[in-house]
């Protein structure tokens, strides 16, 4: 395996030297798809040609996750994501494309699927997966489901397929990323209208010191986003 990523390494150096094309990587997981990034980016298709955006996958655990951001402008440049105002601050620089509220993924066999909403009151008698406490959109989730004492709340330290698999077997509920909407085909996300708003923003993560060609794909994706869907609502751009 290692073999093969020198190789590969070796490769992709020896296409940037021999083409002039700068290539710019998104990494890429089930969680992570980046779907979103790749449409924007070929309705662009031509008008780059400076620039080949590569795809590299990536495993989905936070650990690795964690470690990868970290070291955003090593092995990846860029990962599409959901992210809490300020929460990579001191590690990365951000730009939210869009802002979403957080809704409840429910198994499809669940009497609950079939709603297009859901309050806080039809939560009750519910197991709901969330994670533990950190910061952001997850803590305001949890703090208005802790108002209903009739809503029996998991503590889970991380997302993973597992996740996904266990809530789908158990009938559990759990408080995805709204990005994850297709993540799983057992499991279907729910609108939930929750008292206070509960947000996070989709976008992408990319170095502190990104280089020019980061920086140029970063206002491309930008333009492009506020020419498909309008301006965000909350922006970042650093």
């Amino acid at each position: 395996m290692i073999v093969r990523q020198c190789e590969e390494s070796l490769r992709r150096a020896q296409r940037r030297s021999t083409d002039g094309i700068a290539t710019v990587r998104l990494g890429v997981s089930i969680l992570r798809p980046g779907r979103r990034i790749l449409d924007l980016w070929q309705r662009d298709a031509g008008k780059h040609t400076g620039i080949r955006l590569e795809l590299v996958s990536m495993p989905d655990d936070s650990e690795a996750i964690n470690d990868i951001v970290t070291h955003l402008g090593e092995d990846v440049d860029l990962i599409s994501t959901a992210f809490d105002t300020g929460y990579w601050n001191d590690t990365c620089n951000t730009l939210a494309l869009d802002s979403e509220p957080l809704c409840v993924a429910v198994p499809r066999n669940h009497a609950l699927a079939r709603r297009a909403r859901l309050t806080l009151k039809d939560l009750e008698g519910t197991r709901i997966r969330i994670l533990k406490r950190h910061r952001g959109a997850n803590d305001t989730a949890r703090d208005l489901l802790e108002q209903c004492p009739a809503i029996d709340l998991i503590d889970i330290d991380h997302y993973d397929l597992d996740t996904f698999n266990d809530c789908a077997e158990s009938g559990d509920l759990l408080i995805p990323k709204p990005m994850w909407a297709s993540a799983h085909p057992q499991l279907v996300n729910v609108a939930v209208d929750w008292p206070d708003p509960v947000v996070m923003h989709y976008g992408l993560l990319y170095p502190l010191d990104a280089t020019p060609v980061i920086r140029a794909f970063i206002s491309r994706i930008a333009e492009l986003s506020c020419l498909v869907n309008g301006p965000p609502r909350q922006a970042d751009m650093m």
